[in-house]
C-alpha cells in the first residue's frame, strides 16, 4: 500500500507541474495598470463614467480545472464497465507466470 501512495504521490508530482506551465496558455494577458476594481455594478459604472473600460481577465487554472473535470468525466462514462470487469478477475489470473 505503501509503495501505491510513492508511486501515486511521484505521478502527481511529476504532473502537476507542466499542468501549471501550461495553464499559462489560457491566462488573457492585459498589460494596463489596474486602478480600481469592478467587482460591483456602481464600481464599474463608476469606472464607466470616468472613461475607463472594466476589462474581464480569465485565469487559466479554472479553465484547466474545468477541461480537466470534463475529460474526467467523460474516462470514467466511457471505461467504467471495463474497470469493474477488471475488479472481479481472481488475484490469480493476474499472474504472469501461471503455475
Amino acid at each position: 500500500m505503501n509503495h501505491g501512495l510513492r508511486s501515486l504521490g511521484a505521478y502527481f508530482g511529476d504532473c502537476f507541474p507542466r499542468i501549471v506551465q501550461e495553464s499559462d496558455y489560457c491566462i488573457s494577458n492585459s498589460h494596463s495598470s489596474v486602478l480600481y476594481s469592478c467587482n460591483t455594478k456602481e464600481l464599474a459604472d463608476q469606472c464607466a463614467a470616468g472613461g475607463d473600460v472594466c476589462e474581464v481577465v480569465v485565469d487559466g487554472y479554472f479553465i484547466s480545472v474545468a477541461v480537466c473535470s470534463v475529460i474526467g468525466i467523460i474516462w470514467y462514462k466511457l471505461l467504467f464497465n471495463k474497470i469493474k470487469y477488471l475488479q472481479k478477475i481472481p488475484r490469480k489470473e493476474w499472474s504472469v507466470i501461471k503455475k
